[in-house]
């Protein structure tokens, strides 16, 4: 692949990770959404939710389900690269989060994690037929283990990436711009956004032009609603520290060592809750985990997932 196709992909990934894109030299960004979706050999499509519906990426495979969860302002094509990697024999789908991406924006909707674990646990039981593989980065891992925690019977492993939920005993940057009333997570100005991907990257993606602009546009645009949004699921949020004594299902859990929005010394806790946990941590990773290493994750998510084949969901005989 050439250099230059290369970047147009990377920055591609970012749209998808922070928000995506819609607008005007945005005809350019959209056609190269559906190259990377036609790439990775998938269909779109909705279910309906109460309240609501969720958006999904769903690739066929005549194996277990894997079910892939992207973090918050994030949406469903930031896992693309990460797809296209995935073995053919999986069943693959990518949901967008509740209020996030192409699913349904309800300014009356109250988007709690509470709420945001059931309408994603309802999606999950619409379009599987059986137990799961849960995947998720950042809020997607918190939601991923709620939803573990509650179902476990209906999962059969869950793999982290980054996931929120703990308190690391090392304060991370963004946690420390929480505690002064910022949040570096919601830009609304292009340097803000252009600060937003300096943080989340180890290694930023360079953002060229149209699609650049074209992406720092959408973001800006979905900043009000992402922020009521934080504003629903925030304030009220659990820990998962009393959850995950009981996730007694095989964990992978991935970090990047440089990341600055959640730190790597939340895998500690991680470690010491959960009963069968695979700790990775990567060097020269950002908490953009899959999107700055899709290659390398979707290895890694294989290996997991062949390693744990044979095995069975909790509880089972």
């Amino acid at each position: 692949m050439s250099r230059f196709l290369k970047t147009c992909v990377a920055a591609l990934l970012a749209a998808a990770l922070l928000g995506g894109c819609r607008p005007v030299a945005d005809g350019i960004t959209d056609t190269g959404r559906k190259v990377l979706r036609g790439l990775s050999g998938v269909d779109q499509g909705t279910v309906a939710v109460e309240p609501g519906s969720i958006a999904y990426l769903m690739r066929d495979g005549q194996g277990p389900t894997v079910v892939l969860l992207h973090g918050f302002a994030s949406e469903k094509d930031s896992w693309l690269r990460f797809l296209r990697k995935m073995p053919k024999t999986y069943r693959v789908i990518a949901l967008d989060l509740p209020g996030h991406g192409a699913s349904s924006r309800d300014p009356e909707v109250d988007y709690s994690i509470d709420n945001i674990v059931g309408m994603v646990g309802s999606a999950v039981n619409a379009l599987s037929d059986g137990p799961v593989h849960m995947v998720g980065t950042s809020l997607g891992g918190m939601i991923a283990t709620l939803y573990t925690s509650r179902n476990l019977d209906q999962v059969l492993t869950l793999t982290l990436y980054a996931p929120a939920g703990v308190y690391p005993p090392d304060p991370s940057e963004f946690q420390l711009m929480l505690d002064r009333g910022e949040n570096p997570l919601i830009a609304t100005s292009a340097e803000e956004f252009d600060r937003l991907i300096e943080m989340v990257f180890y290694d930023p993606p360079p953002m060229m032009w149209p699609v650049g602009p074209s992406i720092r546009r959408y973001a800006l645009a979905r900043a009000p609603f992402h922020r009521k949004i934080w504003e629903d699921l925030w304030p009220g949020h659990p820990t998962l520290n009393e959850y995950l004594p009981d996730i007694d299902i095989p964990v992978l859990l991935v970090w990047g060592i440089e990341d600055r929005i959640l730190d790597v010394s939340s895998t500690e806790v991680f470690a010491e809750l959960l009963p069968q946990v695979e700790v990775v941590r990567v060097e020269k990773l950002g908490h953009a985990t899959v999107n700055e290493q899709p290659v390398e994750m979707a290895r890694l998510q294989a290996k997991f997932l062949r390693q744990h084949a044979n095995g069975v969901t909790h509880g089972a005989n």
